[in-house]
């Protein structure tokens, strides 16, 4: 029996070795590095561990949340003071934007 020391690249086409399991070679990292994310395995919970966290929703359970600095704006997508809205960050500005300005259109 034989056993491999080296392991092939992650990046399926890549015909590449690397020392470690389930690594990505070094010609495919700098091809392909800024699309490459590292992926945190969890471990599964204990039996009889509470797995509701007090507060672990609570952004999404509340419409309107605390403010946040530099987070960014789902409607503008710019980097600001923004407050959680039904999920969301929504800066100031785009919180004033509600179209009650055009009821006067038309008329």
């Amino acid at each position: 029996m034989q056993l491999e020391l080296l392991s092939p690249c992650k990046i399926r086409p890549c015909s590449s070795s690397v020392a470690q399991d389930g690594d990505v070679c070094e010609r495919c990292r700098i091809a392909f590095g800024w699309m490459l994310q590292e992926i945190r395995i969890l471990e599964p919970e204990a039996p009889g561990q509470d797995q509701s966290e007090p507060g672990a929703d609570a952004d999404l359970r509340e419409p309107n949340g605390p403010e946040r600095r530099a987070s960014q704006c789902w409607i503008c997508e710019s980097r600001r003071t923004c407050t959680r809205v039904r999920g969301r960050w929504e800066c100031r500005i785009c919180a004033r934007i509600d179209g009650s300005d055009d009821h006067d259109v038309g008329s």
